[in-house]
């Protein structure tokens, strides 16, 4: 039996890879060889005949169908057997040459895998590595900042050497194209580092510029904190000038008035009462100049006081209009007034007044041969009535350029050759005026045809605009405006409860008065104006309008301010007395009504004729004598002090009824004698009437609170009411009752 590979002559023996894959190829060779031979007709059937233990033998049979020629005839071939053997030695020897040449192989893999790693990492990636490290040295934080111009060229031109620029392949590509933009960066880096350099040089010179302009702004704030602090020294000194010659002014302007006084009562002849008039009115005149210098004052200090009152619009407007028509025809000037019926006003009626009286003033002054209109009305704003008042004059107008000077102090506005009259304060003062009220002034001027001033403000001044209500001294100029103590036997009782009315009435009446009524304050006051009664009861707490608005109106009306007013109230509190009679208030009476108390009250405006003595300290010689003149005629021993220290001493040896006393004296001044006479109990009940030409202060009026009856501004000061004052305030302290009180007390 051959070896299998024997079956082909050219192939000396078959090399085993694996016995099935070598059986099955044998098989097929088999069978390709045998349809070759014989004509087989059906597919070889296969079976394993025996394994031999001792070597690597597989028998098999094929048996197929097939036909020979032999002997000139034909047998069939039952089948053929193939014996496929391989010693153990063979095979060995077999796997060693196998494994010889798959060691060879795998280090012939290793060796191509290193050699192409060597020239991959030559070719490839170390060209990458250097692209990579260049790109990664443009992109540093601090690359910028840690080279000049000339080094960072140098690293560009260090990182171009190391670029694989001579290949042409993809990597070459990629090195030029990062050396084109090494190249742009560079460029864009000098342009940078110049930008630095012109940015560095700009900033230093700009920081230059700034600490000269810091030295600069700190001299100019140094200056301008110089300049302001001597404003404000020359503003307190402004203002304690004005002060202080507003007092050296008011007090000779007090006996030049008093002295005319006493002129116009002596024997005169009509020609003497004439100069003495003219002489009246020049002091008259300025006293109100005076007034206007301190009124600019507070306008500039915002300090203002508006004093609420109600009043009507109409009554004003008729009462401002006729007054000024003599002034008006004097310029053969006509006056017309076109009022609406205006809503009831409360305002500070003597701000209004002040403001269409200056204008209807000014109007007539510059105006000839026209006619001055006042225009009224009232319309809604903001939910509530404005009354707008015009007055319009067909004037000469003021020119263009000199318009926005009209609403300044000491504006010069006149014509050339025209002689100025007044301070130049008018306009300033209306204007703040206008302002204190919560309302507007304007005008609207064309030169030769006429001027139009508008003012507009709210018909109820608003609750934070109101003077505050803290104790103060009263002004009482009006206080004793009547010659005699009171001659009318009218009283008018004002309070809302009509059992108080008609007890009082019944009082009253028992003693003699003729009682009137009213059960609000508002009609009370009206009632006041028409009836101008000998006494006023008022009730403190009353609703709508309270009794202090009451008392404020009352008193600050020039045709009833001088009719006493008792206050009647619930309200046992010294705050809510000082506060009444630094309002005006003549007395002060709590519910129960002390019968008794109301009877002095009644009784010290009743009888005319009362003497003692009045103690009167005024540095000024003038006042003394004046006072000395005029008291002296009533029948009143006066005694003379001309300071503080002097009227202690006057009093050390007798004890005044009444005590009229300046402020502003040398050595001890008005407010330390009032505390020294107040701090000792004799001393206590004596009344103090104040003669001032100071303006007060808050911190004045505080001093002044409680410790004295009024204050009176001199220049304000008519002798014949001064001493009806006198009179009434030293009645008050010796009275007694007049009859019987009722049984029971309200």
């Amino acid at each position: 039996v051959k070896r299998a590979g024997g079956l082909d002559p050219n192939i000396p023996r078959i090399r085993l890879l694996s016995t099935a894959e070598d059986l099955d190829s044998l098989k097929e060779e088999v069978e390709q060889r045998l349809k070759a031979r014989w004509p087989v007709t059906k597919p070889l059937a296969w079976r394993r005949v025996e394994d031999l233990a001792y070597c690597d033998i597989s028998v098999v049979e094929a048996s197929f169908d097939a036909t020979i020629q032999q002997g000139g005839g034909t047998r069939p071939v039952d089948g053929v057997t193939v014996l496929r053997a391989a010693f153990r030695e063979e095979v060995h020897a077999d796997l060693d040459w196998e494994l010889r040449h798959v060691t060879l192989l795998k280090w012939v893999w290793s060796v191509s895998v290193a050699l192409i790693a060597l020239i991959a990492s030559v070719v490839i990636t170390r060209p990458l590595k250097r692209i990579a490290a260049a790109a990664t040295s443009m992109t540093q934080s601090e690359f910028d900042s840690r080279l000049s111009s000339d080094d960072w060229a140098d690293e560009v031109d260090k990182m171009t050497a190391r670029l694989p620029l001579r290949r042409w392949d993809e990597i070459g590509d990629l090195a030029r194209a990062l050396n084109s933009m090494l190249a742009a960066v560079h460029g864009s880096y000098r342009e940078l580092q110049e930008m630095n350099r012109d940015l560095d040089a700009r900033v230093r010179l700009r920081t230059i510029e700034l600490e000269l302009a810091k030295t600069e702004l700190e001299d100019t704030n140094a200056k301008l904190r110089e300049s302001n602090n001597d404003l404000l020294r020359m503003n307190e000194i402004q203002r304690r000038f004005v002060h202080s010659i507003t007092h050296e002014l008011k007090t000779p302007l007090t006996s030049i008035l008093g002295y005319c006084e006493l002129l116009n009562r002596g024997d005169l002849s009509d020609d003497q009462k004439a100069k003495v008039g003219i002489v009246r009115t020049a002091g008259q005149r300025l006293l109100q100049l005076v007034n206007e210098i301190l009124d600019s004052q507070k306008v500039v200090a915002g300090k203002l006081q508006v004093k609420i009152e109600e009043f009507d619009g109409n009554s004003l407007l008729k009462s401002l209009a006729d007054s000024m028509i003599p002034v008006a025809q004097k310029a053969d000037n006509s006056m017309r007034l076109a009022c609406d019926r205006l809503p009831p006003i409360s305002s500070d009626r003597g701000m209004v007044a002040s403001v269409l009286e200056n204008l209807l003033s000014n109007a007539c002054k510059f105006t000839r041969n026209g006619t001055i209109t006042i225009r009224a009305s009232s319309e809604p704003r903001d939910g509530q009535d404005w009354i707008l008042v015009e007055v319009a004059d067909t004037g000469r107008g003021i020119p263009t350029e000199k318009q926005r000077l009209v609403f300044s102090s000491f504006p010069q506005i006149l014509s050339k050759g025209e002689n100025p009259s007044g301070t130049g304060l008018g306009l300033f003062n209306c204007k703040g005026y206008a302002e204190a009220l919560g309302g507007t002034l304007h005008f609207e001027s064309v030169e030769e045809q006429g001027t139009t001033f508008f003012l507009a403000f709210p018909a109820q001044l608003k609750e934070e605009r109101r003077e505050s209500i803290a104790p103060q001294p009263a002004d009482a100029g009006a206080a004793g405006k009547r010659v005699e103590s009171v001659e009318s036997n009218v009283v008018l009782v004002i309070d809302d409860d009509p059992q108080i009315c008609k007890l009082l009435a019944d009082y009253l009446t028992n003693q003699g008065f003729d009682v009137r009524s009213a059960s609000d304050g508002r009609s009370g006051v009206e009632l006041a104006r028409q009836l101008k009664p000998g006494f006023i009861t008022l009730d403190a707490m009353m609703p709508g309008v309270d009794g202090w608005s009451v008392l404020k109106n009352l008193k600050s009306d020039p045709d009833i301010g001088h009719v006493p007013v008792i206050m009647i109230s619930v309200l046992d509190d010294p705050n809510h007395k000082y506060k009444g009679m630094a309002l005006g208030a003549s007395d002060y009476i709590t519910k129960p009504i002390d019968w008794n108390r109301l009877a002095r009250t009644l009784r010290s405006y009743r009888y005319d004729k009362v003497d003692g003595t009045v103690l009167v300290v005024d540095d000024d010689p003038n006042v003394r004598d004046l006072a000395v003149e005029n008291l002296s005629r009533r029948g009143w021993t006066v005694v003379t002090a001309e300071n503080g220290r002097v009227a202690l001493d006057r009093i050390a040896e007798h004890v005044p009824d009444l005590i009229l006393l300046d402020l502003l004296m040398p050595e001890v001044d008005g407010f330390e004698f009032i505390q020294e006479l107040r701090s000792t109990c004799k001393m206590d009940a004596v009344p103090v009437l104040v003669v001032t030409g100071k303006e007060l202060s808050d911190e004045d009026r505080d001093k002044l609170n409680g410790r004295v009856e009024h204050v009176i501004r001199k220049g304000t000061v008519v002798w014949d009411q001064l001493q009806a004052e006198i009179d009434r305030l030293v009645r008050t302290h010796r009275s007694t009752p007049l009859r019987d009180a009722p049984a029971q007390s309200p």
